[in-house]
C-alpha cells in the first residue's frame, strides 16, 4: 500500500513539472509571438491603384463559393472559362473541405500597384509560427511538377515558386506575415518601405478616410479616386463637367458584403468644389426623405432628391452647361411678364418650391410621377392662378376615381426647366396633396396614389421598404428605393445582366449623403422573399449539341429518378442523367418526343419524325423491337396517348389512326374525314374530341371506338388555332374547351349543350390554348386564357370574367401556357413560355412571381429533384442553356 502511494505520488510531481515546463513554454512562445507581431500596413507601400482588406479569407470563400451572383456573372461569354472553372472546382471534393476551410482562416491584405501588379499579404496568426522557417518544410513537402528555389539577397530571403516557364511567384515571411507576389522586386520593395517608413502608415490620404465608414462588409477596399472615376464615366462626357470642378481625395474607402440572400456596399471620400455657385450647393445639410409617407406601396422604382433649392439645383445645371442663372432668368422675365400678365420667372418657378423633389413608377406602368414639395401655398396658388389666367391651366382636367385633377401647359420658358430634369412631360395632369404637388401624364396614376395615401396603404407600411432601409441613414441629399419582386420596369430589357441580377436582389435603397467636405454612399439589396424562386447551383449548364426539343425529365428505369431527354440539333436522341452521362441515338429527320406511361412506373420514350416513322427507345436510347416502323403519319399533329395506343391524323388516309405502343398495325378510328385535323385532339376517359379545320368550324367529340357521342358536332364561333380539350372540374364533371381566334370561349357539356353562362365573347386575338387552373383555396375552377396583344383574362366557371391584365411581354402567336401548384396550396400558379427567351410565373391575381421572368424559352417541367418540399422547375431556353429553378413564392 505504501509502494503504491509513492507510486502515485511520484507521477503527480511528474506530471506538475511537466505542465510546469508545458506551461512556460506556451507562455514563451506566446510571448515571443506577440513581441514578434507586426502588422502588414507597415510593409505595404503608400502608392497603390487598390488596397483590399480582408479580415476573414474563410468568410469570403464561404460566401463567395456558391454565390448565385457568380452564376450570373460569370455564365455571359466573356467570362464563359471563369465560370467553367468555378463550375468545375464546386463539383470537386475539396470545395467543401472543412480542413482547407480551416486552412484560410486568416487576415489577408492585398495591393494592385500601378503595372497591375499584385502583391498579397497574408496574417496566419499563430500558425505562422510553424511557417516562420519554410525551408525546413519544404524538406518534407515536395510538390511534382513545381520548382520551388532560394533566393537570397543578403539579410533578406526569397522563395521562387515555378509551375511552368510563365507562371512564377515571389513570396517571403517576416515573422508573422506572409508575403507573395508576381514580381520579384514587390517583394524586396516591401522591405524598403519598413526601413524608410514609406508605407500604408504614412499614407495621409488613407489616414483621412479609414474608418469613416460603419465596418459591415466582408472587405475593405481603398481606391486611387481619380483612377475609379475615370473608368466609371469614361462612357459619359456630361459627367466631365461636373468631375472638372470637384476636388477629391486621392483615395476613396469601399466597404462590401455580398452573400445569396444580401448585398451592401458603402463608399466614402473627401471632397472640394472649386465653383462658388456648386460651393453654395453643396453648402446644406439635408431632412429626412418627406415624400416616402406619401408613396403607394405599390411604388416599385423611387427616387427623390433633397436639396438646398431648386434655384441652386438649375444654378448648378446651368454652370455645367456653361451658362449662368442671372442670364438665363433675364432672359426669361420679359417674355413671362409678357405672357402671364406681370408673373415673374421666379413667382412661376422657384419662389413656392420646396427642398425636396422626385419621380416614382409603379408596376408596369411606363409614366412617372413627378413629385415636387411645396414651401409655400400661397406662392403656388398665385402662380396657378397666374397660368389659369392666361388659358394654360385646365382646372377641371379630369375627374378619376371621384378625385379631381387639373392639368397645366408649360409655357417654353418652364418646359425648358422641366426638359433639364425629366424628358416627355408635357402637357401633364397635376393634384395636390398636403405638402405636395403631384404630376403625371396619366391621370389614373395620380388618383391611385392618393386613393392609398388616404387608406393608408403607403410604401412605409410594407415590410421590404422597412427592410431595405433599417440600417440606412435617415437623411440624404439623393436617395432611390426598388422593389422588383413582383415585376421589372420597362427600362430594364429582360433577360439581360441587370435583370438577372435584380432577380436575385430584387428590392434596395441607395443614400447619397454630401456636402462641401464629403461624399458617403451607402446601398443595401436583398433578396425579399427568404424563400424566393432562385437559380440552383450549378446553373446554367450548356446543352452541348443544343436542342430542337423542350428538355424532358423521364423516369426511364422506374426508380423515382428522372433523366433529362431531348432531341439535339444534329438529330440525335439524347438521354442523360445529373452526372453528365450521356445515351444517344441518331434518328432520321426533325422529330418529337412524347414520353408514356411503360410497364412497373416506368416511362417510355417514342419519337415520331414527320416522315412517319416512329422510334421507341430504352433509358439507354437503345431502339426497343419492332420498331422504328414507318406509318402513314406524315405531317401529322403530335401524338395523343389514348390508353395502350398513339392517336395519330393520317392525311394520306384522311382519318384518325390508332397505333399500338407495342408497335404493329393501323387501326382507323374516324375515317373520311372532310376537312384536315391540324391541331392535336384531347383524351380523357374513354371520350375524344377533335376540330378539323374549315371554314364552317365544327368540334367532334367520339368514345374509344369512334362513335360520335350524342349532340356532337357542335358548331364553333369561327375558325381556330387552339386545340379542344376535355377538362375534368373539382366535382368531376367533364366539359369540352374550345377557344377560336376571334376570341370566342366555348364550354360544352357532354351531350353537346352550352355550359351555363357560355360561350363568352372575349376581345382580342388567340392563338394560345387555354389551360383550366384552380383559382382559389376553395377549389373553383376557372379558365386563364391569353390574347396575341398580352392581355390574361381569367374566366370562373360560370362564365364570368373574374380578372384581366395586361402582362408585359407575354402575348405572342408562339406563346403557351402551363400550370402548377407551386407551393401545395391547391392554387395553381400559370406560367407563359415559348415565344422569347424567358419565362413569365403570374399567381392566381396575374401577378408576377417574385423573381420572374426568368431565363428560359421551352417548356418547363416541374419535379422534385432533390426529395424536399421545395418543388424545382428545369428549363431549356433557345440560348442552349438548361436552366435550372428552386421554386417559391
Amino acid at each position: 500500500m505504501a509502494f503504491i502511494k509513492k507510486f502515485f505520488k511520484f507521477f503527480a510531481k511528474l506530471f506538475l513539472i511537466l505542465g510546469i515546463i508545458v506551461l512556460v513554454a506556451v507562455a514563451g512562445v506566446t510571448i515571443y509571438y506577440l513581441v514578434t507581431l507586426e502588422s502588414a500596413e507597415d510593409y505595404l507601400p503608400e502608392d497603390f491603384l487598390l488596397y483590399v482588406k480582408i479580415d476573414s479569407l474563410k468568410n469570403i470563400y464561404n460566401n463567395v463559393l456558391d454565390l448565385k451572383a457568380a452564376d450570373v456573372i460569370f455564365s455571359s461569354g466573356d467570362l464563359r472559362s471563369v465560370y467553367t472553372a468555378l463550375l468545375e472546382y464546386r463539383s470537386n471534393q475539396f470545395a467543401n473541405n472543412e480542413f482547407l476551410k480551416m486552412l484560410i482562416e486568416l487576415q489577408a491584405s492585398v495591393i494592385i500597384h500601378d503595372d497591375y501588379s499584385m502583391t498579397l499579404a497574408l496574417d496566419p496568426g499563430a500558425l505562422s509560427l510553424v511557417t516562420r522557417n519554410f525551408g525546413l518544410i519544404n524538406t518534407f513537402f515536395k510538390l511534382d511538377g513545381v520548382n520551388l528555389t532560394t533566393i537570397q539577397k543578403g539579410t533578406l530571403v526569397l522563395y521562387k515558386f515555378a509551375a511552368g516557364p510563365t507562371d512564377n511567384f515571389y513570396f517571403s515571411m517576416a515573422n508573422n506575415l506572409l508575403f507573395l507576389s508576381t514580381k520579384e522586386e514587390n517583394i524586396e520593395q516591401l522591405y524598403r518601405n519598413k526601413t524608410s517608413h514609406k508605407n500604408l502608415n504614412s499614407n495621409k490620404s488613407l489616414a483621412a478616410i479609414k474608418g469613416k465608414i460603419e465596418k459591415k462588409g466582408l472587405i475593405e477596399l481603398y481606391a486611387s479616386t481619380p483612377k475609379l472615376l475615370e473608368n466609371l464615366f469614361k462612357n459619359s462626357p456630361e459627367m466631365r463637367p461636373v468631375l472638372d470642378r470637384i476636388t477629391f481625395n486621392e483615395l476613396c474607402l469601399l466597404s462590401f458584403y455580398v452573400s445569396n440572400d444580401e448585398l451592401r456596399l458603402g463608399i466614402y471620400t473627401e471632397m472640394d468644389a472649386k465653383d462658388d455657385t456648386l460651393k453654395t450647393f453643396m453648402d446644406y445639410t439635408p431632412s429626412s426623405t418627406g415624400i416616402i409617407r406619401y408613396l403607394p406601396d405599390d411604388a416599385n422604382i423611387v427616387t427623390s432628391l433633397n436639396i438646398k433649392s431648386l434655384k441652386d439645383l438649375y444654378a448648378v445645371m446651368l454652370v455645367f452647361q456653361g451658362k449662368s442663372l442671372a442670364d438665363t432668368v433675364e432672359q426669361a422675365e420679359g417674355a413671362s411678364k409678357l405672357l402671364l400678365s406681370g408673373a415673374s420667372f421666379d413667382d412661376l418657378v422657384f419662389n413656392w418650391t420646396g427642398e425636396e423633389m422626385g419621380a416614382f413608377v409603379t408596376g408596369n406602368e411606363i409614366d412617372p410621377v413627378i413629385f415636387v414639395k411645396i414651401k409655400d401655398r400661397s406662392k403656388l396658388n398665385l402662380a396657378l392662378k397666374k397660368l389659369a389666367d392666361s388659358a394654360l391651366l385646365d382646372q377641371r382636367a379630369a375627374l378619376v376615381n371621384d378625385i379631381p385633377m387639373a392639368r397645366i401647359e408649360f409655357p417654353g420658358l418652364i418646359r425648358a426647366i422641366v426638359d433639364s430634369f425629366v424628358k416627355g412631360i408635357d402637357l401633364p395632369y397635376f393634384i395636390i396633396s398636403d405638402d405636395f404637388i403631384l404630376f403625371s401624364m396619366n391621370p389614373e396614376l395620380l388618383s391611385k396614389a392618393i386613393l392609398k395615401y388616404r387608406s393608408n396603404k403607403v410604401i412605409t407600411a410594407t415590410v421590404n421598404y422597412k427592410t431595405v432601409t433599417k440600417d440606412l441613414p435617415t437623411n440624404a441629399n439623393i436617395f432611390s428605393y426598388f422593389d422588383l419582386t413582383r415585376t421589372l420596369p420597362p427600362l430594364i430589357e429582360r433577360g439581360s445582366m441587370p435583370a438577372n441580377l435584380l432577380g436575385l436582389y430584387e428590392a434596395g435603397a441607395m443614400n447619397i449623403y454630401f456636402n462641401k467636405n464629403e461624399l458617403r454612399v451607402y446601398i443595401n439589396a436583398y433578396g425579399i422573399a427568404g424563400n424566393k424562386t432562385k437559380m440552383l447551383p450549378g446553373y446554367p449548364k450548356e446543352i452541348v449539341g443544343g436542342t430542337k426539343t423542350d428538355v424532358l425529365l423521364v423516369d426511364v428505369s422506374g426508380s423515382g429518378v428522372g433523366k433529362l431527354v431531348y432531341v439535339d440539333s444534329e438529330n440525335n436522341l439524347v438521354i442523360q442523367d445529373f452526372s453528365g452521362n450521356k445515351s444517344m441515338a441518331k434518328l432520321d429527320g426533325d422529330c418529337t418526343l412524347l414520353p408514356v406511361r411503360g410497364n412497373a412506373g416506368m416511362q417510355e420514350i417514342f419519337t415520331w419524325a414527320r416522315s412517319g416513322t416512329i422510334w421507341k427507345f430504352n433509358g439507354s436510347a437503345a431502339a426497343i423491337k419492332p420498331f422504328p416502323q414507318n406509318t402513314t403519319f406524315q405531317n401529322s399533329f403530335s401524338p395523343v396517348e389514348v390508353d395502350n395506343n398513339l392517336l395519330f391524323y393520317s392525311r394520306s388516309e384522311n382519318r384518325l389512326t390508332l397505333f399500338p405502343k407495342t408497335g404493329g398495325q393501323e387501326t382507323p378510328l374516324v375515317e373520311n374525314l372532310e376537312h384536315e385535323v391540324l391541331a392535336a385532339p384531347s383524351y380523357l376517359n374513354g371520350y375524344i374530341a377533335y376540330y378539323p379545320k374549315s371554314l364552317e368550324p365544327q368540334v367532334f367529340l367520339v368514345n374509344r371506338s369512334g362513335k360520335r357521342a350524342e349532340g356532337w358536332p357542335v358548331d364553333a364561333a369561327s375558325v381556330s388555332f387552339c386545340s379542344p380539350q376535355i377538362i375534368r372540374n373539382a366535382n368531376g364533371q367533364m366539359r369540352v374547351m374550345f377557344l377560336t381566334q376571334s376570341g370566342m370561349l366555348h364550354l360544352w357539356e357532354l351531350d353537346g349543350r352550352d355550359a351555363p353562362g357560355f360561350p363568352v365573347d372575349l376581345e382580342g386575338t388567340y392563338f394560345t390554348d387555354p389551360v383550366m387552373v384552380r383559382a382559389n383555396s376553395r377549389g373553383q375552377d376557372a379558365i386563364a386564357v391569353l390574347a396575341d396583344n398580352g392581355i390574361m383574362t381569367i374566366v370562373d366557371q360560370y362564365g364570368t370574367i373574374v380578372i384581366q391584365k395586361s402582362i408585359r411581354d407575354s402575348g405572342d402567336k408562339q406563346s403557351k401556357l402551363v400550370k402548377y401548384d407551386i407551393d401545395r396550396d391547391g392554387i395553381d400558379e400559370i406560367f407563359v413560355y415559348g415565344a422569347r427567351n424567358f419565362i413569365i410565373g403570374l399567381d392566381n391575381r396575374l401577378e408576377m412571381l417574385p423573381g420572374f421572368p426568368l431565363p428560359g424559352a421551352r417548356k418547363p417541367v416541374f419535379a422534385n429533384l432533390y426529395g424536399n418540399s421545395i418543388p424545382e422547375m428545369l428549363v431549356a431556353g433557345f440560348d442552349n442553356r438548361l436552366y435550372g429553378y428552386e421554386l417559391n413564392k
